[in-house]
């Protein structure tokens, strides 16, 4: 979890990705504030990462509003959004 003035970041790694685990992280996020009342007023940036993510997991991510990184020939891309 990373905070940046007005936002926080928040993470979910895993190194292989299942839709039910993306489906676990979204619903987790509605919790988010309860436990972290230190942020509460800040916008959430929930990001899904994995080592690859295949394109009907992209599509889950982006359909519940999530941001998906994976590893791209050198470094982690972005490879989803919201």
């Amino acid at each position: 979890m990373r905070s940046s003035g007005e936002r926080v970041v928040l993470c979910e790694v895993k190194t292989s990705a299942k839709v039910a685990q993306i489906k676990a992280f979204a619903e987790s996020l509605k919790d988010f504030f309860d436990f972290f009342p230190e942020y509460d007023g800040r916008e959430l940036i929930p990001v899904f990462c994995s080592w690859s993510l295949d394109d009907k997991v992209r599509r889950r991510i982006s359909e519940l509003k999530l941001y998906g990184v994976a590893m791209g020939d050198e470094t982690m891309e972005i490879v989803a959004r919201p």
